[in-house]
Order: C-alpha cells, then structure tokens, then sequence
C-alpha cells in the first residue's frame, strides 16, 4: 500500500509538472507548464480565444496548491454555499438568464460528491470543491460549458466566509 501511494504521488508531481498545450495572455506571452502559467496568471488575463478555452481545462490543476486541505463537514459547508451565495456571484455564462438575486439553490443540484451541477440541455455548469486554502477561503473549480455552441470556460475560484456572508472572488491576481 505503501509502495501504492508513493508511485501515486510520483505520476500526479509529474502530470502537474509536465509540458501541456500552449496557451497565449493577453499581452502576448505563453504558458506551456504550471510553473509559468500560475506566475503569468498573477497579473494576467487568458486571451479569450476558442482555442484558450479549451486549453484552459488542461490548467485548473495549476491551481491546487499543496496547502489544500479537506474540511470534515463538506457536505453541510455546500449546503451553507448553495443557500447563501447568488449564482452572479461567479462569472457564468447563465448570469445574464436569471435574476440577480437567484441562489445557487435555485438551479444547482448538489451531487453529492463535493460538486454543484447544472444541466439544461447543451448547457453544463459544474462547481466543485477542491477543499480549504486557509481559514474562511475555500477553493472551487468550475467547468462552464454550451456544448452545441463555442462557449467553454474553465477556472478556479475561491469562496470567501467572513461575518457578512459570502465573496467569490478569483484565484489569480489577472482574474477568472
């Protein structure tokens, strides 16, 4: 079993390590690996490009750092998320559908496996949890998808807890 995990951990260092498609900043510059993608991501933006966006899927896990931790009340923190933060709290391609005001609740199905869902046809949306940064900061990755149209975003977010409720604010320092 031992022996299991190490080689575990060795391919996942790898896989983050490793060389993935090329995708372009706004300002011009490429990142082709984790490493150079989270340090252009401190200060910039993804060109919007169809290509980027499904290149992009390939670097959500540039964002899972190794401070992640798993809370033991997954469930009822969703639960919490799903009843307190509006759906336009995150950038997602059904904001402009819905009243400003909608909860999460109001359109998402809780899976049961730490993830948000949304299905309407071609139209997928996945929040998920990917656990605790630290204290009051939660990392989510959200797949945002029309599947007969050109629209695909991938991107992390962080979920914010303070006495005031809930912030969802982006990852990167360059945005979602």
């Amino acid at each position: 079993m031992r022996s299991y995990f190490f080689a575990l951990m060795m391919i996942s260092s790898v896989c983050f390590a490793g060389e993935k498609s090329k995708i372009a900043m706004e300002s011009g510059k490429v990142a082709s690996d984790c490493a150079s993608y989270n340090k252009l991501r401190a200060s910039e933006r993804i060109l919007e490009t169809s290509i980027n966006k499904l290149v992009s899927s390939e670097y959500l896990e540039c964002s899972l750092t190794r401070g992640v931790e798993q809370t033991s009340n997954v469930d009822n923190f969703i639960e919490l998320i799903m009843n307190s933060v509006r759906i336009r709290q995150f950038p997602l391609s059904l904001g402009p559908q819905i009243n400003r005001k909608t909860l999460l609740k109001d359109k998402f199905d809780y899976n049961g496996k730490f993830s948000l869902e949304y299905e309407n046809g071609q139209h997928h949306i996945r929040i998920s949890y990917k656990g605790k940064i630290s204290e009051g900061r939660h990392l989510f990755w959200v797949t945002d998808e029309i599947l007969d149209a050109a629209y695909r975003a991938y991107y992390p977010a962080v979920v914010v807890s303070s006495h005031n409720g809930f912030v969802v604010e982006p990852y990167y320092g360059g945005g979602f």
